[in-house]
């Protein structure tokens, strides 16, 4: 028996103001879940465009658990469990910023979480600043 899945992608400008794109995430995922998405794609980088790369740095989370013993640590990963969990879909939660290992640097990350809000699966990146184009 073959199961067919609805799948949403998410389009959203992003700013400046994580909790502006934090709302506005929220919204259409909902509105997404309404309208009979199972799985619901984020785009790259939905909390937070900076001014420069370099913004991000601040904005870095250490990747927690998904107890989320350190949730004043990991909003941005906080509010994909819980979103995924009220909407009751599969949130593929684009990518955020995570802490990297090297100074100066941030894991552009996407992870995804189940109905239930857990946390199945991540994508870890590298974000390399100053990216000048082809030559590279």
């Amino acid at each position: 028996m073959q199961k067919n899945i609805r799948a949403a992608a998410v389009q959203m400008i992003s700013s400046t103001n994580p909790d502006a794109n934090i709302n506005t995430m929220k919204r259409l995922v909902r509105q997404a879940a309404e309208q009979g998405a199972d799985w619901v794609l984020l785009p790259e980088y939905w909390p937070l465009m900076g001014h420069k790369d370099t913004d991000k740095l601040a904005f870095a989370e250490p990747l927690v658990d998904s107890d989320f013993s350190e949730t004043r640590c990991a909003r941005f990963q906080t509010t994909l469990s819980e979103t995924a969990a009220e909407c009751s879909v599969v949130l593929f939660g684009g990518t955020i910023p995570l802490q990297s290992p090297d100074a100066g640097k941030v894991m552009n990350t996407m992870l995804v979480y189940d109905r239930d809000g857990r946390q199945i699966g991540l994508y870890h990146k590298m974000h390399l600043f100053g990216f000048s184009g082809l030559g590279e």
